[in-house]
């Protein structure tokens, strides 16, 4: 549901107790896919109602985090969101990445 941007049918699978970091066959959680998808109020609705910031992702490494992800994506509202609701900012993927390193490989400088 949140990859399709249905917004109530999440809403309705939490208030029916869906786990909200549950993984998928992949390991992404509901944030990964929001958080790709670039999809701001999907986000800030999944943080709101407990989404974990820090989930082990397939593709990046035990240690790797939605906040690189979302600089990974050069979805630079969403860094912002995830800054200001308390995402470490120096969290390290399985390769000892930062966000920064990130920021830095992809010529994104904001």
């Amino acid at each position: 549901a949140v990859n399709n941007k249905h917004m109530e049918a999440v809403q309705m699978l939490l208030e029916k107790g869906a786990d909200i970091n549950a993984d998928d066959k992949d390991g992404k959680t509901p944030l990964h896919f929001a958080i790709q998808n670039n999809d701001m109020t999907m986000v800030m609705m999944l943080l709101e109602k407990g989404a974990s910031f820090m989930k082990q992702h397939p593709d990046f490494g035990i240690f790797h985090d939605h906040l690189h992800i979302a600089v990974n994506n050069k979805h630079m509202k969403l860094v912002q969101l995830l800054l200001e609701k308390g995402a470490y900012i120096d969290a390290i993927d399985g390769k000892n990445k930062t966000p920064l390193h990130f920021a830095v490989q992809n010529k994104n400088m904001e």
